[in-house]
């Protein structure tokens, strides 16, 4: 069965890493993907509070997330 994405966002893109979250519908069932990949390197410990404040971006988004589903008729 095709996918089709329907909505995709970007809540936190620092130099650590990369985070998305993605809406996708496949007939009539509706999936969440949440990636996260993170970037190979050795960072400054001076990033360190910046590296935090990622994580504290992405737990906060995970955290708060809601999502309404309406069943729309003809």
């Amino acid at each position: 069965m095709k996918r089709k994405r329907t909505k995709s966002r970007k809540p936190a893109k620092p130099a650590f890493a990369e985070y998305r979250i993605k809406l996708e519908k496949t007939g009539n069932k509706m999936s969440l993907i949440r990636e996260y990949e993170q970037n190979e390197g050795v960072y400054d410990a001076a990033d360190f509070e910046q590296y935090q404040e990622m994580y504290r971006t992405i737990n906060a988004e995970k955290e708060n997330l809601n999502i309404v589903l309406l069943n729309k008729t003809s």
